[in-house]
C-alpha cells in the first residue's frame, strides 16, 4: 500500500478532504468551522487506524506554519536538581497544554533557533530565562519575529513579551511570616559562586527593601551572597548550591549564630545544604532557628518534616506563556510587549517557630 493521503482518510470517512485538513491541523477551532464531534472522532479514529502522517511540506506550502513552536534555553546551566526540575515542570506543561491549541513543540539547542525560525522550521519561540541582550535577541527583535521569554531578567523598559514569576510578593510574604512570628534580625544566603543567578541578586534586594518596610534589622554581616565574606566557591562542583548553603551556614552560625533568629535561603537547594550542617551540629529546627527556602521543589515537604518555602507557579507561567504566545501568532499587530506577573504561592510548613 503506498502512502495514505488525506483523500484516502475523507472517502473512508465520507468527508471532504478540506474537513479532514481542518481537523488535522486543528484549524476548525481557529476559524470556527462547525464540524460534528462525531465526525472529528470518526477522522480521529481512521488516521489512527492507517497510521497517517502529515506532510509538513505541503502543510507550510499552503498554510504558511508548521505548527511547531521551539524552546531554548539560551544560558548555560549547571546540573542542579532544582533547576532540572524547574526546567522540566515548565517543558512539560507547556508540551501538554500546546496539543490543546493544536501546536508540536521543539527543543532547540544553542543557537539554532535563528536559522529555524528563518527556515520555518518554527513558527515562534518560547525562550525559557533570558539574563542578558545578545545579538540573538536583538536580531530576533529586528526582524520582529513571534516570542516570549518565561523568566525575564532583562531590564523592565525593554519592550519583550514575557511572564515573570512576582519575586517582590514571593519575598515580601517570606518576611511578613518571620515577623508575624516575632523574628526581628534574619540573615541570607544566596549563591556563593563568582556569578549568582540574576534572581538570587534580585530576592536579596526585595529581602533588604521588605526588611527596612518592616522596621527589622538590616545587618549586611549577615547576608551571604557571590564573593561576600571570601566565601566563594568554585562552579566545577556541580553540588555549588548545596555547597553554599552548607559553607554559607558554617559561616553564620561560627561567626554571628546570636545576631539571628531566622534565615532566608534563595533557594531550596540552599536551604538543603544550610539543613544539612544544622544537623550535623546539633541544632534543632526550628526550636533553635527557623529556616525558610524558595521555589518548593519535590522533596522540601519532607525536609525537616516540611520545609516552609515560596512555590515558583512554573505550571502557571508555562500556560500563560503559550497563551500570550498563540495569541500573537494569531494577532501580530495587537501583541502586547510588557511583562506579565504571576504571584508565587507561599507554603507554610514547620521550619518557623514562634520567638
Amino acid at each position: 500500500m503506498g502512502k495514505i493521503t488525506i483523500k484516502d482518510i475523507a472517502k473512508r470517512a465520507n468527508v471532504s478532504p478540506g474537513t479532514v485538513s481542518k481537523i488535522i491541523t486543528g484549524k476548525y477551532k481557529e476559524d470556527k468551522v462547525q464540524i460534528s464531534q462525531a465526525t472529528i472522532e470518526k477522522v480521529q479514529k481512521i488516521i489512527k487506524e492507517l497510521n497517517y502522517t502529515p506532510n509538513y511540506g505541503a502543510r507550510l506550502l499552503s498554510t504558511g506554519r508548521t505548527d511547531t513552536i521551539g524552546i531554548y534555553m539560551p544560558k548555560s546551566i549547571l546540573p542542579t536538581f532544582s533547576l532540572e526540575h524547574y526546567y522540566s515542570t515548565l517543558i512539560h506543561s507547556i508540551g501538554k497544554n500546546s496539543i490543546s491549541f493544536g501546536y508540536d513543540i521543539l527543543l532547540i539547542n544553542h543557537g539554532s533557533y535563528i536559522q529555524k525560525l528563518d527556515t520555518k522550521r518554527i513558527d515562534a519561540l518560547i525562550i525559557i530565562e533570558q539574563c542578558e541582550i545578545d545579538k540573538g535577541l536583538e536580531y530576533l527583535i529586528e526582524m520582529e519575529y513571534p516570542f516570549i521569554i518565561i523568566n525575564n531578567l532583562l531590564d523592565e523598559d525593554i519592550p519583550i513579551a514575557s511572564i515573570n514569576i512576582d519575586n517582590s510578593a514571593g519575598v515580601n510574604q517570606v518576611v511578613n511570616f518571620f515577623k508575624e512570628h516575632n523574628h526581628r534580625s534574619l540573615a541570607y544566603i544566596g549563591e556563593l559562586i563568582p556569578e549568582p543567578q540574576k534572581e538570587h541578586l534580585l530576592r536579596l534586594h526585595y529581602f533588604k527593601t521588605y526588611l527596612e518596610k518592616a522596621s527589622m534589622e538590616v545587618n549586611e554581616e549577615l547576608f551571604l551572597i557571590g564573593s561576600s565574606h571570601g566565601l566563594i566557591k568554585e562552579t566545577e562542583t556541580e553540588y555549588f548550591n548545596q555547597m553554599s548553603g552548607y559553607y554559607g551556614m558554617k559561616y553564620l552560625f561560627q561567626h554571628y549564630r546570636d545576631k539571628f533568629t531566622g534565615i532566608f535561603c534563595a533557594n531550596d537547594i540552599i536551604a538543603l545544604g544550610a539543613l544539612n550542617y544544622l544537623y550535623e551540629s546539633n541544632v534543632r529546627i526550628p526550636d533553635e532557628l527557623s529556616i525558610i527556602g524558595f521555589d518548593d521543589v519535590d522533596f522540601a515537604a519532607y525536609l525537616m518534616g516540611g520545609l516552609t518555602t515560596v512555590r515558583q507557579p512554573a505550571v502557571e507561567m508555562s500556560k500563560a506563556a503559550l497563551e500570550r504566545l498563540v495569541s500573537i501568532l494569531k494577532n501580530p499587530e495587537d501583541a502586547e510587549k510588557k511583562i506579565q506577573t504571576i504571584l508565587p504561592e507561599f507554603i507554610r510548613r514547620k521550619t518557623v517557630a514562634m520567638i
